[in-house]
């Protein structure tokens, strides 16, 4: 690696950082709160906004984006959403609830929010497991089944049928984005890590 590319890494870094803790301290610890008050939770916050403002600024200026700079996005995702699950404000009721009238009890931003939560993984995975979107639904339902579960079990939620169907719809919207045949082409022509 040369010095230069070193020194354009480096300032990438640095950037990163820097603006990381610039847009959540201004912008995204506010609605953070409205989930999370665990310290713990606004440094995973951070953290996934560093790296993903990481590997937009690497595409920016580099012109590359590679298959383990998503991976670990994607790996810093999961935390985030491990965070947002496990970690957040605790709610007082604690019951499985299998009732889809319950939807009109919904506030906009509660739809708004599991729909947008499990989007990106929809996308990931698209992207990951090429051409097999029923293991990739039946990975991620597995993976929220066991979400809500654990919710319930451990006392910080309620195990909701609507949103399991929610957070489904999010995952099927990143499947069809992805799927875009230009965002799938400019996803499958990025670049592996030279060994």
């Amino acid at each position: 690696m040369k010095l230069k590319e070193i020194l354009k890494n480096a300032f990438i870094v640095i950037c990163s950082l820097v603006l990381s803790m610039f847009l959540c301290y201004y912008v995204l610890d506010d609605i953070w709160l409205h989930f999370s008050i665990e310290a713990f939770s606004f440094i995973f916050l951070r953290v996934f906004v560093a790296i993903l403002l990481f590997s937009l600024l690497h595409l920016i200026f580099n012109g590359k984006l590679y298959y383990f700079m998503l991976d670990i996005l994607f790996i810093s995702y999961i935390v985030l959403v491990i965070s947002l699950s496990f970690f957040r404000i605790s709610r007082s009721e604690h019951y499985i609830n299998f009732n889809l009238n319950e939807i009109i009890n919904y506030s906009l931003s509660q739809i708004i929010e599991n729909f947008i939560l499990y989007l990106p993984a929809g996308f990931y995975l698209s992207f990951r497991i090429k051409n097999k979107p029923k293991i990739t639904i039946f990975i991620f339902l597995v993976w929220i089944i066991v979400v809500e579960l654990l919710q319930f079990l451990s006392k910080k939620g309620v195990f909701d049928i609507l949103d399991i169907i929610i957070n489904l719809l999010g995952y099927l919207t990143g499947i069809l984005i992805f799927n875009i045949p230009q965002i799938k082409n400019f996803f499958n022509n990025k670049k592996r890590p030279a060994n």
